[in-house]
């Protein structure tokens, strides 16, 4: 009889541990997600920098001195062509022209002719003197240098209207790279405002002849450019600054696979997973060129090598793997 119970509980026993099997497979799985190199072409990053800007704007001169009575807008308003930006203050803008008609040369010559003739009157002065100052242009006010009772200087820009949706990037590079970039060329970028962003334009014009500027302490020859710019960039505005590179691709092709599939042991080894027959096979590489999301792999695989994407995962050499895509 006792016998026939060892029997049965050895028989109960190896059931369970059946029954438990799948489970126990299961949580030595590891899921993951499989890739192929791709062949990718090798760029050479040439790095520029430089400045947002708006692309259509108009400036409002005046070519006297004038004294605002009155100045109806602010930076960022949007004003219609033949809009009133601000009245002028006739009178004190006479007193301001007589005062400075005999110690400046800053006034234009019929000007002066009208106030320094013999018959000199109030009317004829008042003839030269706006009443006030018009937009010329549709747009966003970016920037005004007018104050009520603050005379303004002659021929000096006094307000600036600018288009809100024709911004572009004023950008530089250095001499020794200018040969190497040509109109059409791909620009990635980020602005210094909008941290991470990622922005892509086109390079739209080459500037013909170079100029000197100052990096840091010592002087620098760059050959300057416009960039006109792709997909959303409301998060831009005028003035910013911005660095970024122009990719330039060259006839080289390099097998790559996506950084997450590569790893690195103690001693600095790197390393990928290969998926064979439901285990993650280390394999030793070699890495070479870096891109943006993905690295060249110079030694260790092949091209129609099946490369485990979420190689973190893995439990080790030979662990027990399933591709999530089936």
């Amino acid at each position: 009889m006792k016998k026939y119970i060892k029997l049965s509980l050895v028989t109960l026993s190896m059931i369970m541990l059946c029954a438990c099997i799948p489970s126990i497979v299961q949580n030595m799985t590891t899921f993951v997600e499989i890739v192929t190199p791709v062949k990718s072409r090798i760029s050479e990053d040439v790095h520029i920098n430089g400045m947002v800007e708006e692309s259509i704007k108009k400036d409002i001169f005046v070519e006297l001195p004038l004294v605002p009575d009155e100045v109806f807008v602010e930076i960022g308003d949007y004003v219609q062509a033949q809009d009133v930006i601000a009245s002028v203050d006739a009178k004190a803008t006479q007193a301001a022209l007589f005062k400075l008609a005999e110690s400046t040369n800053l006034i234009p010559t019929e000007f002066m002719e009208v106030m320094g003739s013999i018959n000199i009157s109030q009317q004829l002065v008042e003839d030269y003197v706006p009443t006030d100052i018009i937009s010329p242009a549709s747009g966003i006010v970016t920037a005004i240098n007018l104050l009520p009772g603050a005379m303004t200087y002659p021929k000096s820009t006094v307000c600036t209207i600018s288009k809100d949706d024709t911004m572009r990037v004023k950008m530089s590079v250095e001499e020794k790279h200018a040969e190497k970039i040509e109109v059409g060329d791909t620009v990635v970028f980020k602005a210094s405002a909008t941290e991470d962003i990622k922005y892509t334009g086109i390079v739209e014009r080459i500037f013909p002849t170079a100029t000197t500027t100052i990096s840091g302490t010592s002087q620098v020859t760059v050959v300057g450019m416009y960039v006109k710019l792709d997909g959303n960039y409301s998060q831009l505005k005028p003035g910013y600054s911005v660095n970024g590179v122009i990719k330039k691709y060259g006839k080289e092709v390099a097998m790559t696979i996506p950084y997450e599939a590569i790893m690195q042991d103690e001693e600095n080894q790197e390393y990928v997973y290969v998926y064979q027959d439901g285990r993650a096979v280390r394999a030793n590489v070699v890495t070479g060129e870096e891109f943006p999301d993905k690295v060249e792999v110079l030694e260790g695989i092949e091209q129609d090598a099946v490369v485990i994407k979420n190689a973190v995962d893995v439990k080790g050499d030979n662990a027990i793997v399933k591709n999530v895509r089936g």
